[in-house]
């Protein structure tokens, strides 16, 4: 096989082979210099991401814990104020109890007080029915200077019993 020089194929060929020996590599430098920033910037935007999802991460978990440190906060306050409704509750039926007791008791005082007041007055009417009653009787059955001595004898005596009965 003979190599034909006058060939136009050939000229191509060996000026193309010429082109790449003299400039491939400076081509071929400056595809891979292209490649490898493309690489490097890849590689950085992975690291980056990886950065920014580990911060995600630890941002995450700090929420988390704060999440779960105000969600304890929130029971703790709930129980707090559940005891403290039940303990107000429970004073303020003791405070009720004690006012309906207090309530009962004046009643009560007021209600005996009322009957010691009738019951004087009833014993105030008729301590003097009985003793018209007896002025009357005695004023018709005896003379006048006996009955005068009897009624002021019995006036004494009745005085007497009315005493020892508002004792009672």
């Amino acid at each position: 096989m003979s190599v034909n020089f006058l060939d136009p194929q050939i000229w191509v060929a060996i000026s193309f082979i010429l082109f790449f020996a003299l400039f491939g590599s400076m081509l071929w430098n400056k595809i891979k210099k292209f490649l490898d920033d493309k690489i490097l910037d890849i590689k950085n935007d992975i690291e980056e991401a990886k950065m920014l999802h580990d911060e995600a991460k630890k941002l995450l978990s700090s929420e988390t814990i704060k999440y779960q440190a105000l969600d304890g906060e929130i029971n703790k306050i709930i129980n707090v104020s559940k005891k403290e409704s039940n303990d107000l509750l429970i004073e303020n039926k003791k405070r009720i109890e004690l006012e309906i007791a207090n309530l009962e008791k004046s009643s009560n005082d007021k209600i005996k007080m009322l009957e010691q007041q009738i019951i004087i007055e009833i014993k105030e009417a008729v301590s003097k029915e009985a003793i018209n009653l007896v002025i009357k009787k005695l004023k018709t059955n005896m003379n006048e200077r006996v009955s005068s001595i009897v009624l002021d004898d019995s006036q004494e005596e009745i005085k007497k019993s009315l005493k020892n009965i508002d004792q009672l």
